[in-house]
């Protein structure tokens, strides 16, 4: 059953494994990332595995304010997004569960 865009079985039963045995709970997330120097454009790039297969290009530039070039989001940007997105992912996932 698909709530929030949640599937509530899997949902379920990932919080089962997780009180079955704890360890099931630790994810390993790893990514190399290059300063893109000499180049015009983003100052830090990384392709991010994601969990459906293939990769997923994140760029990133400082604010002209502070010597980038304002051409991709700033760090703070994402940081503020992924604050944002994981908040917004809970609140839609446990309101599922009570449906």
């Amino acid at each position: 059953m698909i709530v929030n865009r949640v599937e509530v079985d899997q949902f379920n039963e990932t919080l089962q494994k997780a009180r079955d045995d704890s360890s099931k709970t630790k994810k390993v997330i790893e990514f190399e990332g290059n300063w893109e120097i000499g180049k015009m454009g983003p100052q830090f790039s990384a392709n991010i595995n994601i969990e459906s297969g293939g990769e997923f290009l994140i760029q990133s530039d400082e604010p002209m304010s502070l010597g980038g070039g304002g051409t991709a989001p700033n760090p703070v940007q994402y940081a503020l997004y992924g604050i944002a997105a994981c908040f917004a992912a809970t609140f839609a996932k446990w309101t599922a569960m009570e449906v």
